[in-house]
């Protein structure tokens, strides 16, 4: 399983946001995504940050929950409101594989034993 990736594949990174879930969990398997997951505080913000640094598109999913997504050029950008602590949020995901989070830092948070089933080839619920 691969844990040096180039984090700069991810960019740009929202301010104070996590890469989460399937895009976390490819990029171990040394799999590249065109669908990124970010949960911040500012979905809004951080979506119209980065429409204008990619040059692509912005719009709501969900403004009520806040939900917003960012195109460009055959790659989708999903950014979620953060709901309460990082690690309560990760935990309502369907699968500990798709609990992963990743840092700007390029830690690896995982909350539900995720990599532990992603290495043991396990698909289990949360």
């Amino acid at each position: 399983m691969q844990t040096d990736f180039d984090l700069k594949a991810f960019a740009p990174w929202p301010e104070g946001g996590h890469l989460v879930g399937g895009a976390v969990r490819d990029a171990l398997l040394g799999q590249q995504t065109a669908d990124l997951d970010w949960l911040v505080a500012q979905p809004e913000r951080a979506a119209s940050l980065a429409a204008r640094l990619l040059d692509g598109a912005h719009f709501a999913l969900d403004e009520q929950r806040g939900y917003w997504r960012v195109v460009t050029g055959g790659h989708i950008r999903d950014y979620l409101a953060l709901r309460g602590t990082l690690e309560d949020d990760l935990k309502r995901r369907d699968f500990t594989v798709n609990t992963l989070a990743l840092s700007a830092s390029g830690e690896i948070i995982d909350v539900c034993g995720g990599l532990a089933d992603l290495q043991a080839g396990v698909l289990r619920m949360t």
